[in-house]
């Protein structure tokens, strides 16, 4: 009897474990990347289907734009009725007005991570 506890106890161990590799396999990371050096400045952990923008004040109207996009298929989609899918973004951060990031129920100044008119990359991996 305490064999097949023991046994029972290891099946249960390695389907937990198998469970918990899935999930980081299945996760993917967004990367904000600075332009030039390639370094990476900041990442998030994301899944599939899973939602961010990128929010700036434009500079002829001055008001406020946002590109919102979609996780889909390993990729970066447009989510504003377009079917373009990209493997990532470059951006110039904002001289005047910042560029905000909504990720995760969270906002992050662009300005305070890559600094003003830095030359980032947002990418997918």
């Amino acid at each position: 009897m305490k064999k097949l506890i023991c046994t029972a106890l290891v099946i249960a161990g390695a389907f937990f474990y198998t469970g918990c590799e899935k999930t980081e396999k299945d996760s993917l990371v967004l990367e904000l990347r600075d332009f030039n050096s390639g370094r990476v400045l900041q990442s998030w952990h994301l899944k599939e289907g899973s939602e961010f923008a990128i929010e700036f004040i434009h500079s002829v109207n001055m008001s406020p734009a946002r590109d919102s996009f979609i996780i889909e298929e390993g990729l970066i989609r447009l989510a504003d009725g377009f079917n373009t899918s990209i493997k990532e973004l470059n951006y110039i951060v904002g001289t005047v007005s910042d560029h905000l990031l909504f990720i995760n129920g969270e906002s992050f100044s662009l300005r305070d991570l890559a600094g003003i008119n830095a030359k980032i990359t947002i990418r997918l991996r």
